[in-house]
């Protein structure tokens, strides 16, 4: 690869990880709106269930390259980084109920 086409490659890839950060910018914006409304609809912090339909239904949607098990792994610790925004907020408004997983869901998609 010449380095014109490499530098090409790699300003897409930019492009590419910027419009990545956008999105889990507004992916983290709406998410920092749950504390209360989960505090005023009486709902758990964390939601089990919840999260595994997120990293089942990403899962799903992936047509690779990445392994479903790697998709699964982003999305996991998207989903922490999350749930670490939204903590104070919860410690704020006084709840830290967690909802756990039924344990009939499957684990892995």
């Amino acid at each position: 690869m010449s380095n014109p086409d490499m530098r090409e490659q790699r300003a897409r890839i930019d492009l590419i990880d910027k419009l990545i950060v956008t999105l889990l910018n507004k992916r983290a914006a709406l998410i920092a709106q749950l504390p209360r409304m989960k505090h005023q609809a009486g709902l758990p912090m964390l939601d089990e269930n919840r999260e595994r339909e997120v990293l089942v239904r990403v899962a799903k949607h992936n047509s690779g390259p990445f392994s479903q098990e790697s998709i699964v792994r982003i999305f996991f610790t998207i989903i922490r980084e999350c749930r670490n925004l939204q903590r104070p907020e919860f410690e704020k408004l006084g709840t830290s109920k967690i909802a756990i997983a039924d344990p009939s869901t499957e684990a892995t998609p």
